[in-house]
């Protein structure tokens, strides 16, 4: 998103006194009320809701970043916990839904495909992948965001590796 762009979000939420986000779409939209939101700090902080429609994993990192106009380079423009989403909005998706919503309709038994995944997307994003706090997994079931940082979360590991969904 051109940092342009950000700029007059930010204008808005001040503008209408909001006290909340929503963003809705891929990584672009997710970034900008970051970054957006990020203008306001320290003075003030915003509920920021994601309802992502990409697998583009914006919505659990604590970056974001623009785009300068001139150079057409998207480049960081910052790393702060305050500005992740609060709340992201996920369908739990099963694991056949999954894999034929991303590789096509004749797949659903490639469980594996799936597994590498997310264990690459672990790898990646958790402290420690073999204990997970953000990607979990209900056997049986699918697999969903956790954000560790919302009181409200539904969901914690236990200490038996279930995952209370």
């Amino acid at each position: 998103m051109p940092r342009k762009t950000t700029e007059l979000l930010q204008k808005e939420i001040e503008r209408f006194e909001a006290d909340s986000l929503i963003s809705f779409g891929g990584g672009s939209p997710i970034d900008s009320c970051k970054v957006a939101a990020y203008g306001l700090l320290p003075g003030r902080e915003l509920t920021h809701i994601a309802v992502p429609t990409t697998l583009s994993a914006a919505e659990y990192t604590w970056g974001g970043g623009v785009t300068d106009e001139a150079t057409r380079v998207k480049s960081s423009v910052l790393y702060d916990p305050r500005v992740m989403p609060r709340t992201v909005i996920n369908d739990q998706v099963t694991h056949v839904k999954l894999l034929r919503t991303i590789w096509g309709p004749e797949y659903g038994g490639e469980l594996e495909y799936l597994r590498t995944y997310v264990r690459t997307l672990r790898k990646k994003i958790e402290d420690d992948p073999a204990k997970p706090k953000y990607i979990l997994t209900k056997p049986w079931v699918g697999h969903r965001f956790h954000n560790p940082f919302n009181p409200d979360s539904r969901s914690v590991a236990t200490d038996e590796g279930t995952v209370p969904f």
